[in-house]
């Protein structure tokens, strides 16, 4: 049980929205269960802010991406039924309810990819959601722009963004979507290529090149030039690969003259200098043959990510393997997410939003645990006459009856 794993502390924090907000600092979407956490960037610790409105408490990956503008902290819904937003000033999580358009049983559990802050609007990228939804900020006005393809397309994060226009790799094929955030006009892009299987990342180096790096090994690493649609291949990988049957690469970014590919679930970070157009292994990651390494989230200056060692079958839920590369310094550092902010919080709300399937006793009634909760913020040991509705003085006697009849 959930509130078990907390208490013994082996509870292993999973972000997967995540906004940071400042150097330090960011908020994030639990991916296991619905719940707002702060998190400090530089200690790993976590602070549970509270539930996200109308959406159920134990429901998995609700939020897919999420983005800071202005004061605000916006949540793209994946499972969940609304957007969300935070106001990190008030406090207040505000729901904002967006029209079921096209909604397939498929695309019900893959809503929104990735969200887009541009001044005060935020755009959300649809999933399998074929359309690009535009939010005013101020008025929660919402305006929709449908993406029409033939195409399969399958759009999550990541996007690419210059100036007032952002490019979107879709993960299943070879498309690009280009959406130009002043005028909303959008262009599906299909490279020039027999076959491609899709990309999760998508970057733009200094000469304005976009470059994709396969989510398989049997395809190439592609840089494409948008102004002429045409494509520059890398099709060896290094030996050294550990390839499974997951994803290769999960997140891309430019430094100095490099592309750098964060992997998803392989044992090394590769990087081509654009100038050269080598592909070379990024030193620094002091990893086994049969490790793994994948990609969570990311700040302007570093990577978040999570190791899987040889031995395990899946990242542990006892095991916080958490580390930070920074994309200047190339250094990673070790970093534990700890939920141990406001854990009290969290189980009241988690029984609290229960307590319609769960049920109390005292010695002398039944009673909804919904009720009970109601006391847990105001309890105080020192005096308990307040609680004698609870704790009355037939205690232990109807027991005794019962047992010794």
């Amino acid at each position: 049980m959930i509130l078990d794993e907390i208490d013994n502390g082996n509870y292993f924090l999973h972000p997967e929205a995540v906004a940071v907000v400042d150097e330090n600092t960011a908020y994030f979407a639990a991916a296991d269960f619905n719940g707002l956490f702060k998190l400090d960037l530089t200690t790993g610790n976590s602070r549970y802010i509270g539930l996200f409105p109308q959406e159920d408490i134990l429901k998995n990956r609700l939020y897919f991406s999420a983005v800071s503008c202005g004061n605000k902290v916006i949540f793209a819904p994946n499972t969940a039924n609304n957007i969300a937003v935070f106001d990190v000033e008030t406090k207040k999580i505000d729901v904002i309810p967006f029209d079921k358009i096209s909604l397939t049983k498929a695309s019900m559990e893959y809503k929104f990819g990735d969200v887009v802050a541009y001044k005060n609007y935020v755009f959300f990228i649809g999933a399998l959601v074929p359309y690009v939804l535009k939010l005013d900020i101020k008025t929660y006005k919402l305006d929709y722009y449908p993406i029409k393809s033939n195409e399969r397309l399958m759009f999550r994060k990541q996007v690419a963004v210059d100036g007032n226009t952002f490019y979107a790799s879709s993960v299943c094929s070879g498309n690009i979507l280009e959406f130009n955030m002043d005028t909303c006009k959008m262009v599906i892009h299909k490279l020039p290529l027999e076959e491609f299987c899709g990309s999760w990342g998508i970057c733009m180096d200094e000469k304005k090149y976009i470059w994709l790096f396969p989510s398989h090994k049997d395809y190439p690493i592609v840089r494409w030039d948008k102004n002429k649609n045409q494509v520059f291949t890398i099709k060896s990988f290094p030996p050294e690969l550990k390839v499974t049957d997951a994803l290769l690469f999960h997140y891309e970014f430019y430094r100095d003259g490099y592309v750098y590919a964060m992997p998803s679930f392989t044992n090394m970070v590769l990087k081509v200098n654009t100038d050269t157009l080598k592909l070379e292994t990024e030193e620094g990651f002091l990893l086994n043959f049969d490790d793994r390494i994948g990609y969570y989230f990311n700040s302007d200056k570093d990577i978040y990510l999570i190791r899987k060692t040889a031995s395990e079958n899946d990242y542990s839920q006892n095991e916080n393997n958490y580390f930070k590369y920074n994309k200047d310094t190339h250094k990673t550092e070790k970093l534990e997410i700890k939920f141990n902010e406001n854990i009290g919080g969290f189980k009241r709300d988690y029984l609290f939003n229960r307590a319609p399937t769960l049920m109390a006793s005292n010695e002398l009634y039944n009673f909804n645990l919904k009720d009970f909760c109601k006391y847990i913020p105001k309890y105080d040991e020192t005096d308990n006459e307040k609680y004698t509705n609870l704790h009355t003085e037939t205690v232990g006697k109807k027991i005794y009856d019962m047992t010794a009849k």
